[in-house]
């Protein structure tokens, strides 16, 4: 038998209440403290902006933000976006579907994709910001003229949108409630999201992973949040010091110096990054581990999209370079670099001796350009970070391993005036990993770049 459904009643005092009616319309729903800040935060100021770490439950929170505000407020209209059409649809919308279904009350109206309308004057939008700069702007004919009584902007993942999207969202906030909050991980320390933390028309919230029932407790209290198990895996994996732990975990701004040679913002853009398509020329490359605790790495790319093929540990030569030939074959290219350092060197002799071509890639040899590089590492990961600068250049996988080693990653400049980057060794000292995925990439990147300049091919 159908559980019997209530009404939306007492609307004023819901205006003020956004946990009341959460509690009205999910009546298991469990809103801890860090949560409740924020709905106090968007009931009481114009402009709130959220700093948190992953899996604290932002997106899960403005999803039934968004569903409050329209459903207590007509006429009313909520706009929401964020940096890709991925994350306004699987993301922010994926949640407001799943509570609107669940709802004990009937919230009416017509729900869709990505819109959610009650009538003529009561509605919701999601838009996304990945076209071009023209089309993405609020001011532009595709996202303006939204202006109501009422009226919530909802930026999430702020710290990946655009600031033509900021500059229109903020434009819009001509009547007295109208309102506009952002909320995300904080990866770069520049920015319009990291500009809301200096300004005093901003209420300010951080919610750092342990700030998490979760976390504080020891056990899951909400099913799919962070764990203490997870930051532990992250603190391992990344370093207390990484641009990615103080983002991710802690919430902060990273503390990305002059020296950082690709800052967390642009290796997250690169993620996924829809804009670069699959086509081109295909290359692989492979960085030799062998033994120990680092991992041996093999990465594909056809024109900018790069993914992993594989990443293991404890394996020889002669199982690294047959699945370096097979990878090769199924991936149907020629153009195959391999780490020649080291144990590399064996690699490369292996797949030679059984007719594979491959490009050997010693990241200590002089570089082309030797007045501006220190050696060839410095050169070929110089030119990835030129690539990671330009908005649609390249595409990586979404992998943590990859991500958290290339933000990472430190440059500087020799008494002679030369690029040069800092050794494994060096990175070590500071509590880090072997940049085993980064190098496996880089190394991809060099074959990319010898497939089409033939002269590489004899460095």
């Amino acid at each position: 038998m159908p559980k019997p459904q209530k009404k939306i009643t007492n609307i004023e005092r819901l205006q003020k209440s956004p946990v009341e009616f959460f509690r009205m319309c999910w009546p298991d729903i469990f809103v801890y403290d860090k949560l409740e800040e924020i709905c106090d935060s968007i009931v009481h100021n114009r402009r709130t902006t959220i700093r948190s770490g992953h899996g604290v439950g932002k997106s899960w929170l403005m999803a039934r933000v968004a569903i409050w505000f329209l459903s207590v407020h007509r006429p009313g209209i909520v706009l929401t976006t964020a940096p890709t059409g991925r994350q306004v649809e699987k993301v922010l919308w994926g949640e407001i579907h799943s509570a609107y279904n669940a709802s004990r009350v009937p919230l009416g109206g017509t729900l869709l994709q990505i819109t959610w309308k009650i009538d003529e004057s009561n509605y919701a939008l999601g838009f996304s910001t990945e076209e071009s700069v023209n089309q993405r702007e609020f001011g532009s004919a595709k996202m303006q003229g939204f202006h109501s009584p009422n009226l919530l902007i909802v930026l999430d993942e702020g710290a990946g949108i655009a600031p033509e999207t900021w500059i229109g969202a903020t434009s819009l906030l001509t009547g007295e409630n109208n309102k506009l909050v952002d909320i995300g991980n904080p990866s770069s320390p520049t920015g319009p999201f990291y500009e809301t933390f200096k300004s005093p028309i901003y209420n300010k919230i951080h919610i750092s992973c342990f700030d998490h029932p979760n976390v504080k407790l020891g056990r899951v209290v909400v099913p799919g949040a962070v764990t203490r198990e997870w930051i532990e895996e992250r603190k391992a994996e990344w370093g207390e010091n990484s641009p990615l732990y103080q983002a991710k975990v802690l919430g902060n701004f990273p503390t990305e110096g002059t020296d950082t040679l690709i800052p967390l913002t642009w290796v997250e853009r690169a993620v996924e990054n829809p804009n670069v398509k699959e086509e081109g020329a295909k290359s692989i490359g492979c960085d030799v581990a062998r033994f120990g605790d680092d991992l041996t790495t093999i990465y594909k790319c056809t024109g900018s999209w790069f993914d992993l093929v594989e990443a293991a540990g404890k394996q020889d030569t002669t199982e690294t370079a047959g699945k370096l030939q097979k990878a090769a074959k199924d991936f149907e290219t020629e153009f195959v670099a391999v780490d020649d350092t080291g144990v590399g060197g064996g690699v490369t002799d292996i797949c030679r001796s059984n007719g594979t071509s491959v490009i050997p890639v010693n990241f200590g040899c002089a570089a082309n350009d030797p007045e501006k590089f220190f050696n060839l590492k410095a050169e070929i990961y110089w030119g990835l970070r030129e690539a990671f600068e330009k908005e649609n250049e390249i595409r990586i996988p979404n992998n943590p391993h990859l991500i958290g080693q290339l933000a990472s990653i430190k440059f500087s400049i020799t008494a002679k005036g030369q690029i040069k980057i800092e050794s494994k060794d060096e990175m070590k000292k500071r509590g880090l990993k072997s940049p085993d995925h980064a190098d496996g990439l880089a190394i991809c990147f060099y074959a990319k770049r010898a497939n089409w300049i033939p002269e590489m091919l004899w460095i």
